[in-house]
C-alpha cells in the first residue's frame, strides 16, 4: 500500500485477553511478567515495558529494541509487513505517533519517567536477524534513566546467543518472576563490574560482556519512616569490591517530597545527605560493595 495507518490491534488484544484472564481465573495482579524470545523479545520490549502498570518484570532473549535505519537496519522487518518499501519519517499510527517513534525503545526509555518493569535481556553480536547496532544505545538508555536492569550479550548468532550462558545468566529466566508490583526494587547504573558494549560496531567493545550482572539485594524494609536494603554483587570470577550508583524504584511506602534531604548509612560509613530528585526519586551515588556478604543501606528522613 502506498499509503495506510498502522494499526495497533495486537496490543488491544493482548489487553482484552490480560483483562479477560485476570476476572476467570483469579490471577495474582501484582504477579504479571512479559516474556519472551526473538520476535517474542520484540514484542517484551515493544509492548511489556509500556505496560508498567502491568508487568513486574521482564525477560527478553534476543529482541530489536528499537526499528531503526542504522547498520543494516531492523526497520526493514517492517516493510513486508506494511508494504510501502522504506518506512518513511511521516508514516504515522492510530495512535497519531510516527510508527518508526513507536517502536523505538531507545527513544521510549529515554523520555519515560515511569518505574518501568526490571528487565533481564539477552544478545548476540553476531545476530543476523537482530542487528547489534541498536543495542548499545538502548543499554545506555537504560542505565542513564536510572532504569532496573540487567544485560549480557555474547558473539552469538541468532540461533545461538546465550547458550553458553553461564548458569546465573540462564537463571534469569527464573528470577524474573520473583518480582512482584508491590514490591521495590534497586536499579544499578554504573556498575565497576560492567564490561563495554561498545557504540554499536559489532567490532568495538567486549565480544562477552554484560551490564548489572550479578547485582542483587535482599531484606528491604519499605517503611513509611526509613527505607533499608542489602545490597549484593556475586558471580563466579567477581573481583570486589565492587562500586554502583543505586535508584529505588517502585517504591511504596518511604514516599518522600521532590528535593527533600534525606539521612543515608552505606554499611559503616559516617551518615551523609542527599537529596531526593525533582520527581522525590531517591538516588544513592557511589555506593562500594566490598565483599560478597554485601552492605546495608538505611534511609532516613532528616
Amino acid at each position: 500500500m502506498a499509503r495506510g495507518t498502522p494499526t495497533n490491534y495486537t496490543e488491544r488484544r493482548l489487553l482484552w485477553i490480560l483483562d479477560w484472564v485476570s476476572q476467570y481465573y483469579q490471577t495474582d495482579r501484582n504477579r504479571w511478567y512479559c516474556s519472551g524470545s526473538s520476535m517474542g523479545g520484540c514484542g517484551t520490549i515493544s509492548f511489556g515495558l509500556r505496560h508498567p502498570e502491568l508487568f513486574a518484570a521482564c525477560h527478553a532473549h534476543v529482541p530489536i529494541v528499537s526499528y531503526t535505519y542504522l547498520g543494516k537496519g531492523s526497520a526493514h522487518r517492517l516493510e513486508p509487513s506494511s508494504w510501502i518499501g522504506r518506512i518513511t519519517p511521516d508514516v504515522m499510527t492510530n495512535e497519531g505517533v510516527p510508527l518508526l517513534e513507536r517502536l523505538d525503545g531507545t527513544k521510549f526509555v529515554s523520555e519515560t519517567r515511569a518505574d518501568l518493569p526490571f528487565l533481564f535481556i539477552l544478545n548476540g553480536r553476531k545476530d543476523d536477524s537482530i542487528p547489534w547496532e541498536n543495542n548499545p544505545p538502548f543499554y545506555r538508555a537504560m542505565g542513564d534513566g536510572a532504569n532496573g536492569f540487567a544485560v549480557y550479550w555474547d558473539d552469538g548468532q541468532h540461533s545461538t546467543s546465550g547458550k553458553d550462558a553461564p548458569d546465573d545468566v540462564k537463571a534469569w529466566t527464573q528470577r524474573f518472576r520473583s518480582f512482584r508490583l508491590d514490591q521495590s526494587f534497586p536499579a544499578f547504573a554504573g556498575t565497576s563490574s560492567n564490561r563495554d558494549a561498545g557504540d554499536g560496531n559489532p567490532a568495538n567493545g567486549d565480544p562477552v560482556g554484560w551490564i548489572n550482572r550479578g547485582m542483587d539485594w535482599k531484606d528491604i524494609e519499605d517503611e513509611s519512616d526509613h527505607y533499608a536494603i542489602t545490597l549484593l554483587a556475586g558471580f563466579p570470577g567477581i573481583q570486589y569490591p565492587v562500586q554502583t550508583a543505586v535508584s529505588l524504584r517502585r517504591v511504596q511506602r518511604f514516599k518522600v517530597l521532590p528535593g527533600a534531604k534525606l539521612n543515608v548509612t552505606v554499611g559503616d560509613a559516617q551518615t551523609r545527605v542527599i537529596e531526593a530528585g525533582p520527581d522525590g526519586r531517591i538516588s544513592i551515588p557511589n555506593v562500594v560493595i566490598p565483599n560478597g556478604a554485601g552492605v546495608r543501606i538505611v534511609i532516613g528522613h532528616r
